[in-house]
C-alpha cells in the first residue's frame, strides 16, 4: 500500500473512501468506513496469526483443527461434521486439514461406535502436546495485534461486533 496519501490518523480505508467521493460521489460509501475497515483488519489480523502458528509448525487452518478437538473435552473425538460447524468450513476443508494432521501423527481417525458408518476425529497425544504448546504464543500473537485498543476498548469493540457477527452468521444468504 505503499505510495498512499496514509499515515497518522488515517488508513487506507480513509483513502477508499475520498476516491470514490471524487470519482462517483452519487454513491453512498458510508458502509466502507465500517466493512472496509474489518475486512482489512481481518486480512492483516490473518496474516499476523499465520506466522504465529508458523513458529509452532502449524498452519492456522492446522491450529483451528487442534484447538476445535482440545476444547471438545471429548476424549473420543468429533465427527468430520462437527468439527466443519465448529470451524465453519466445507467437509472437504475438514478432510483436506484432518489428513494432513494424520499424516504428522497428530490427529487418529477412527469409526464411530454409536454410528458403524461415522468417523471420528481425535487428538493424538503428540497432538494434545503440541496444541497445549501452540496455543499460548498463538494467544499472546492475538494479544499483542490488538494491544493498541485499552482492556474498555477491546470490551466496547467485541460488544459491538458481537450483534454483527451473529446476524451475519444467521443470514441465509451466506448459506
Amino acid at each position: 500500500m505503499s505510495g498512499l496519501p496514509i499515515g497518522g490518523d488515517r488508513d487506507v480505508v480513509d483513502w477508499v473512501i475520498e476516491r470514490w467521493a471524487v470519482e462517483r460521489p452519487d454513491l453512498d460509501t458510508s458502509s466502507i468506513a465500517v466493512a472496509g475497515r474489518l475486512l482489512r483488519v481481518a486480512e492483516l489480523l490473518q496474516r499476523r496469526l499465520e506466522v504465529a502458528c508458523r513458529s509452532c509448525g502449524l498452519s492456522l487452518g492446522e491450529l483451528a483443527v487442534l484447538t476445535a478437538l482440545r476444547r471438545s473435552g471429548r476424549t473420543d473425538g468429533l465427527s468430520p461434521g462437527q468439527l466443519g460447524g465448529a470451524l465453519l468450513i466445507s467437509s472437504g476443508g475438514v478432510t483436506k486439514r484432518v489428513v494432513a494432521l494424520e499424516e504428522r501423527g497428530l490427529v487418529a481417525r477412527s469409526r464411530d461406535e454409536r454410528d458403524g458408518r461415522g468417523v471420528l476425529v481425535s487428538l493424538t497425544e503428540a497432538g494434545r502436546a503440541l496444541v497445549d504448546e501452540s496455543v499460548g504464543p498463538y494467544l499472546e500473537a492475538e494479544r499483542s495485534a490488538i494491544s493498541t485498543l485499552s482492556a474498555d476498548e477491546q470490551a466496547t469493540l467485541a460488544q459491538l461486533l458481537r450483534p454483527l457477527l451473529a446476524a451475519l452468521e444467521a443470514s441465509p444468504a451466506i448459506r
